[in-house]
């Protein structure tokens, strides 16, 4: 969604994501929003050579000459699950700190 349809989207949080790179056809230049990734330090699959790790390299490499940036985040101490605190303070953080509109 976030790489076909970026329009759609204000910011979008992955958290740890699996990216397969199926079915991916990248919007025409234009809007791009925030991507943060979220994963936990205490993950096994987040590591070099291990799967979350390095499909989220993948995609961020391949989404880049299209031009998406990723930012990651990792919460210390927590394993593999939703990290909802860590993704909704992100989200107040980008809608509290733009200009008023």
């Amino acid at each position: 969604m976030a790489f076909n349809h970026p329009e759609k989207l204000k910011a979008v949080a992955p958290v740890c994501p699996n990216y397969q790179g199926r079915y991916v056809d990248y919007a025409p230049a234009g809007y791009r929003p925030p991507i943060r990734v979220f994963a936990g330090s205490a993950d096994p699959a987040w590591a070099p050579g291990q799967p979350l790790f390095e499909q989220t390299k993948r995609a961020e490499q391949e989404s880049k000459p299209h031009g998406f940036v990723f930012s990651t985040a990792i919460a210390k101490g927590k394993g593999h699950g939703p990290l909802a605190e860590e993704v909704l303070a992100w989200f107040r953080f980008l809608i509290y700190s733009r200009a008023p509109r």
